[in-house]
């Protein structure tokens, strides 16, 4: 997943725009990191 697709399933959250910048770039980085880590392992 790249951050473009993951930010438009995480404004969705309420909480999203009560976060700093760098909160949510920080939230945005670990979304995708666990996302992309769950569909190697799915595919292992």
């Amino acid at each position: 997943m790249n951050p473009r697709d993951a930010i438009h399933i995480l404004i969705l959250s309420p909480i999203y725009f009560r976060l700093t910048l760098s909160q949510r770039l920080q939230l945005v980085r670990e979304y995708c990191r666990s996302i992309n880590s769950c569909s190697i392992s799915i595919t292992r």
